[in-house]
């Protein structure tokens, strides 16, 4: 399983994804989610990025157990054990018709804001849910999806602290035709990050560039937006603004030379692999990086 990650890992970095994101979510079980984050702090030293882990503790009830009590075992139970072994630095949650309510994941919020973790909700992908609401209101770095987002939401988050992280893969992926306001929202103000949301179930892409091509072309940013949003905005939705994410003095040097002066060519060229060179931490990785 490591050996499967790391691989995966290094085709990100082929790509220019100098920093990554882990998720759990699909273990579902106390024991299984623990192994998934255990496993995710096994391999952060064997890669050359950065690595954060997220619990994603309420993606799924388990089955033949009820939302109640895998909430209840959720908040009383794993998300202390993790703590404990200082395996997340930030929980997530699903709010979604098909997932859990937003009153049912106000346990979980309350709980990660007394442990001073970072929160992320998944919420408005296929129905109006209210999470978008519940997730600036607990002051949420990142708040995912949001294809069906209300009028109102729109002025909430450009008046917030929260940051709009739109998916464009999992919408080609999963042929979408609903889609987020992602004009309007950066029009009003707010800001907007880019991930790919990489997962083997919604959105098996892997590569920056090509999802700042599709969110360029899907979602009608202009290719300085979609820089802005897989950079110092991206950062700063997991906690890291003010170490990375922009090249500043002081913060971690992390860089691409690509084979291109114009920034366009990115978007322009979809599926073409601009990165010629990776720095990261002030260190250029080999050539044979991908190799």
């Amino acid at each position: 399983m490591l050996r499967f990650a790391r691989t995966l890992a290094e085709e990100m970095l082929v790509t220019g994804t100098t920093t990554l994101e882990m998720k759990s979510g699909y273990g579902l079980t106390v024991e299984a989610e623990l192994r998934q984050l255990r496993l995710i702090a096994r391999l952060r030293p064997q890669l050359a990025q950065r690595l954060v882990a997220t619990g994603l503790f309420l993606h799924a009830a388990p089955p033949g157990v009820s939302r109640q009590e895998w909430i209840r075992t959720v908040t009383e139970e794993l998300l202390p054990l993790a703590c404990a072994e200082g395996l997340v630095g930030g929980v997530d949650a699903f709010v979604e018709s098909t997932a859990f309510t937003v009153e049912e994941v106000r346990p979980l919020i309350a709980e990660a804001v007394r442990r001073q973790l970072i929160i992320r909700l998944h919420t408005d992908q296929f129905t109006r849910m209210g999470g978008t609401a519940l997730g600036i209101g607990a002051g949420a770095r990142g708040i995912d999806h949001m294809d069906y987002l209300a009028d109102e939401d729109i002025l909430r988050l450009a008046a917030s602290d929260s940051v709009a992280v739109l998916l464009p893969a999992a919408t080609y992926s999963m042929n979408q035709t609903v889609r987020p306001p992602a004009r309007r929202l950066i029009d009003a103000g707010a800001a907007i990050a880019v991930a790919t949301d990489f997962n083997p179930g919604t959105a098996p892409i892997s590569s920056m560039p090509l999802t700042m091509s599709l969110a360029v072309h899907l979602f009608g940013l202009t290719p300085e937006e979609a820089l802005s949003a897989v950079t110092i905005n991206a950062a700063y939705v997991l906690g890291l603004d003010q170490e990375m994410g922009s090249l500043e003095a002081g913060k971690q040097a992390d860089l691409l030379i690509l084979d291109s002066d114009r920034l366009e060519m990115i978007p322009y060229r979809a599926g073409h692999n601009p990165v010629a060179e990776v720095m990261i931490r002030g260190e250029w990785i080999p050539a044979s990086f991908g190799q």
